[in-house]
């Protein structure tokens, strides 16, 4: 069986040795200092997961997000965000745009390996959800992570980053049910202590306002959750 691949984006020469001396014993990990060099390597080869540092020589680390929204197959890899402490405006920034989590340096080397395995595996689960799901004008397709609403003949893209679809399907494959924040906390970003519950009702906002032409939406359930239900 081959090793999941792990591309790390960070220009300090000690942290590529520290995590080199955690990583390769299970990974194949690679290695860029840079933005440029990163583009580079994720259009020839998609990894399974990216360590991304959010200060590097050429701009910032969640510059990629926007790149990665581009490149076939690469939606639904997972980012972790390698902040310093204190950052919060960098952290919240990361999350909107589709961080999975952060870890904020310095670090415990086992505290990434426990990250990784944990993204690994629900990266895994998400991939075992294969095929399009339809639900009157809206189409969601699993294995591209992509949002369509279909009006006559026309299908359109709906502009969502991988965590709003993550949150769409799970509240579509689940419809009219209401799941807590904590439920959706849970099944998104797993055991991760650091994304907080107003996290999803900044996503779930997000995600409304997007769905506003469509015959489905995510409707709140006061000091409950969120459903997804019929537009009415």
């Amino acid at each position: 069986m081959s090793r999941a691949t792990i591309l790390l984006i960070d220009d300090d020469p000690d942290l590529q040795t520290l995590l080199e001396t955690v990583l390769t014993p299970t990974y194949a990990l690679f290695h860029v200092d840079n933005l440029k060099n990163a583009r580079d390597f994720i259009n020839r080869s998609v990894p399974d997961l990216i360590l991304l540092d959010d200060e590097l020589p050429d701009g910032r680390g969640i510059e990629m997000f926007n790149n990665l929204k581009n490149v076939e197959g690469a939606r639904q890899t997972p980012i972790l965000m390698l902040t310093k402490k204190g950052a919060v405006e960098n952290k919240v920034a990361a999350f909107e745009l589709g961080a999975e989590d952060y870890i904020t340096k310095p670090f415990e080397p086992l505290e990434v390996m426990a990250r990784v395995q944990l993204r690994l595996k629900h990266k895994k689960t998400d991939s075992s959800n294969s095929g399009s799901s339809r639900f009157d004008d809206l189409e969601l397709d699993v294995p591209m992570s992509k949002a369509y609403l279909h009006s006559g003949e026309s299908k359109n893209e709906i502009d969502m980053t991988p965590i709003e679809f993550k949150i769409l399907y799970l509240l579509a494959s689940k419809k009219g049910e209401v799941l807590s924040r904590r439920d959706i906390l849970k099944e998104v970003w797993g055991e991760s202590q650091h994304v907080i519950e107003r996290t999803v009702d900044q996503h779930v906002s997000k995600i409304r306002k997007k769905l506003q032409e469509s015959t489905y939406t995510v409707r709140s359930a006061h000091g409950r959750g969120y459903a997804f239900v019929k537009n009415i």
